[in-house]
C-alpha cells in the first residue's frame, strides 16, 4: 500500500508529483521558443529571403556576419589590382580570366591553384619571383587577350601571388537550402553573441567595440543608406540579438521569468520576491555597466 496522501505509479516506484516537475522541465525548450519565436521567425525569414533573392549586398553581408555560411563565391573577374605586384600594369580592374595555362577556369579558385604551381628559380623565398610565367587568357571588353605573368611568393601567404583581388558573386541557393544556411547563421549568430556578452565583461579590447544604441542607430542609418540588403539583414541581426538578449536569467527579462518559475518547480516552494531581486541586480548591474560602456564608447567616436 503506498503511504497516505501519495500517489506512486505501480511499479516504478515514482510519484506523480515527480512525474509533474519532469514533464515541466522537459516543456521549458517550448516555452523559450515560445518567448522567442516572434524575433527568431523574423531574423529567419529576413536571412531566408535574403539568399533566395540573390542580392550581391545583402549576401556579402551575411558573409561577413558568419563567413561559414559561404553566401558568396569569387568569380575569376578582377576587382583590384594591388600596386607593386606582378600584375601592375597587366591586369585591369574589370578583366575577366577565362582560362589559365590553356585551362578554362570560372573562379578565383582555377586561378590561384595553377599560379601556385609555378616555383622560384631558388630557395623559396619571401618576394622570390617564379623561374616560369602564368599564361592567362583575358576577356577585356570585347577583346580576348593572351598574358604571361610572373608570379611572387608570399611568406605571409605561403604561395605563389600574381597581387589580384577577384570579384565576389551570390551563391545560389534554393528554397531548403536557403532554409538550412538560415539557421546555421542564425545558430553561430546566437553563440557569436553570448560569447561577445561574456567577453566584453572581462577583455577592455571588447569592451571597447561595445555600442549603446546611439551607435546602433547611426549603424542602421548607414545600412539603409548601403542598400536593402544590407539594411534587411541588419535588421534580422538586431531581432537575432534582441530574442538573445530576452533570455538572459535576470528579471524583469522573460529568461529571468523562465529561470524562477523552473526553480520553483523543482524546489517545490515559491522563491522569495527579495532573492529574486538579490540574484536579478546582478545581472542589470552587468547590463548597466555594457550599456554606460557602449554610450562612452558611441560618444568617443563621434568625437573623432
Amino acid at each position: 500500500m503506498p503511504a497516505q496522501g501519495r500517489c506512486v505509479s505501480r511499479g516504478t516506484g515514482v510519484s506523480i508529483p515527480n512525474l509533474i516537475t519532469l514533464a515541466r522541465i522537459l516543456l521549458v525548450p517550448v516555452v523559450i521558443w515560445a518567448i522567442t519565436s516572434g524575433e527568431m521567425r523574423i531574423a529567419f525569414l529576413l536571412f531566408w529571403a535574403i539568399l533566395l533573392s540573390g542580392s550581391l549586398n545583402g549576401a556579402t553581408t551575411l558573409y561577413n556576419l558568419d563567413p561559414s555560411t559561404e553566401a558568396v563565391t569569387a568569380t575569376s573577374r578582377v576587382h583590384a589590382v594591388l600596386t607593386g605586384t606582378p600584375a601592375t600594369n597587366v591586369l585591369r580592374k574589370g578583366d575577366r580570366i577565362v582560362a589559365v595555362e590553356g585551362v578554362r577556369i570560372d573562379d578565383d579558385e582555377g586561378v590561384r591553384s595553377r599560379t601556385d604551381a609555378h616555383r622560384c628559380a631558388g630557395v623559396t623565398v619571401d618576394g622570390c619571383r617564379a623561374s616560369t610565367p602564368v599564361a592567362l587568357t583575358v576577356r577585356r571588353g570585347e577583346r580576348t587577350l593572351h598574358l604571361s605573368i610572373f608570379p611572387r611568393y608570399s611568406k605571409a601567404q605561403k604561395r605563389m601571388l600574381i597581387g589580384v583581388e577577384f570579384d565576389v558573386a551570390p551563391k545560389s541557393f534554393g528554397v531548403l537550402s536557403a532554409a538550412g544556411a538560415s539557421v546555421a547563421t542564425m545558430w553561430h549568430t546566437t553563440t557569436g553573441t553570448l560569447t561577445g556578452f561574456f567577453k566584453a565583461l572581462t577583455s577592455s579590447k571588447t569592451r571597447g567595440e561595445v555600442s549603446s544604441i546611439i551607435g546602433i542607430t547611426r549603424a542602421a542609418h548607414e545600412t539603409v543608406v548601403a542598400g536593402p540588403g544590407l539594411a534587411l539583414v541588419f535588421l534580422g541581426y538586431i531581432s537575432l540579438v534582441l530574442a538573445v538578449i530576452n533570455l538572459f536569467p535576470f528579471l524583469p527579462l522573460d529568461g529571468g521569468h523562465v529561470l524562477w518559475s523552473l526553480a520553483e518547480k523543482v524546489r517545490g516552494r515559491r522563491v522569495s520576491l527579495m532573492a529574486m531581486y538579490r540574484y536579478s541586480s546582478v545581472g542589470i548591474i552587468l547590463l548597466l555597466f555594457l550599456v554606460i560602456n557602449g554610450v562612452s564608447n558611441d560618444i568617443g567616436r563621434l568625437g573623432g
